[in-house]
């Protein structure tokens, strides 16, 4: 299509591709449109593992009763069958977590994943009145939530440090101290704002051993974020 008219943008695919999708996709996807044909992707395979997984609630919650009578031994042979049916071998909510975990996704937002990520769309909660079946089903669902966001704050430990441990100055909660390394002299600011100790880079250059690790974010007091991706086993 490109070739026969080459002024089409990359909106006009992703209008096209949104209009051949189900209605309750296309109204979903229309609130936060997609800046491209990649995240409307993403966005339609999301929403729909999402109405999957809500259709899947919805007859789970249906019952039918029977009102007829049946001699005892039917009605233990009945129940025994009961029993024994399997639940469906496709489970949307975990299908749900997998894709987004394959796709570096986050559990909450849907956005990409990365050392640091904070989500941009607010979450709505909605309180309403459930049967107890639909409070297992949620319980359920709770704790997927629960374990795969632990694996995202793996790589988040929650540092902190603050500003005046970060530009060396001294003030009431602060107390700076004489010390040295290797027999070359060094400040030490212990700063009470601060959640554990930080050294520059330059001092693995007289010496000290650094053992690398994961990339760990550190919340300066000014909002920022900082990254480390060592540690010094030998000034613990």
């Amino acid at each position: 299509m490109l070739q026969m008219n080459a002024t089409l943008d990359e909106s006009y695919f992703v209008s096209n591709f949104i209009s051949g999708l189900k209605e309750k996709l296309k109204h979903r996807i229309k609130v936060h449109p997609p800046k491209d044909l990649a995240e409307a992707f993403r966005q339609a395979k999301l929403f729909e593992l999402t109405l999957d997984f809500e259709n899947r609630r919805q007859k789970y919650n249906v019952k039918s009763f029977s009102t007829t009578w049946l001699p005892g031994n039917q009605r233990n042979a009945s129940s025994n069958h009961n029993s024994k049916v399997a639940n469906p071998t496709m489970n949307p909510k975990q299908s749900l977590i997998e894709y987004k975990r394959s796709h570096n996704l986050c559990f909450k937002c849907g956005e990409k994943y990365n050392p640091g990520h904070q989500c941009k769309l607010k979450q709505l909660n909605v309180m309403e009145e459930e049967e107890s079946d639909e409070i297992e089903e949620q319980e359920e669902w709770n704790n997927l939530e629960e374990r795969a966001t632990e694996e995202e704050k793996q790589h988040d430990v929650g540092l902190e440090i603050s500003m005046n441990a970060l530009i060396g100055s001294v003030s009431f909660n602060t107390l700076r101290r004489a010390g040295s390394i290797r027999g070359r002299a060094l400040s030490i600011l212990v700063d009470s704002g601060s959640t554990h100790s930080f050294i520059t880079p330059t001092w693995a250059k007289d010496g000290l051993e650094l053992v690398s690790n994961p990339p760990l974010a550190i919340n300066v007091a000014n909002g920022k974020k900082l990254y480390i991706n060592a540690k010094s086993n030998q000034l613990l």
